[in-house]
């Protein structure tokens, strides 16, 4: 039997202490309902990466690659303890009051039409940035946690026109 997918609206407000990245920048994904913060934070770096004029990465010489390795911590299934974050879903009658947990639980299956805004910490960025996953080590449990052709992951390993 054929299904449709029900899809979801998750808007984005990421400020980065670096050159540009101070305001933020905005993005709007839609994304199946079922789908997880990493899930959606990934589109948002797919986005990035299908436009690379307008893309901040690579950032701190090199080393950061995209959102999902500046923000996740892969190794502990967490967000990084030094991001920011604003998690809001709206009620019934459209107010963000709807907590999505997700430095708790990072496979919260967020609200729809919610807004996440991540901010890492400014104090010190160039050295709490050099403690996360370099880009292969990213890619590698990219690779064995969701796999090379996951419809949410596999832009990680094309190659995109700059």
């Amino acid at each position: 039997m054929w299904r449709l997918k029900k899809i979801k609206k998750i808007n984005f407000e990421i400020s980065i202490p670096t050159k540009g990245l101070q305001q933020g920048k905005k993005y709007t994904v839609y994304i199946e309902d079922n789908a997880s913060f990493i899930e959606t934070l990934a589109m948002v770096d797919k986005i990035e990466m299908e436009s690379p004029k307008e893309s901040i990465f690579p950032i701190n010489e090199g080393y950061i690659h995209n959102y999902l390795q500046l923000f996740v911590n892969f190794e502990e299934n967490s967000i990084y303890d030094d991001v920011g974050i604003f998690a809001y879903g709206p009620d019934e009658n459209g107010i963000l009051r709807r907590f999505n947990p997700i430095r708790e639980k990072i496979e919260f299956n967020l609200y729809p039409d919610s807004i996440i805004q991540l901010q890492p910490d400014v104090g010190c960025w160039w050295e709490k940035v050099k403690n996360r996953l370099d880009i292969g080590n990213f890619k590698t449990f990219i690779r064995k946690k969701y796999g090379k052709n996951n419809e949410y992951f596999a832009h990680y390993f094309k190659k995109y026109e700059s």
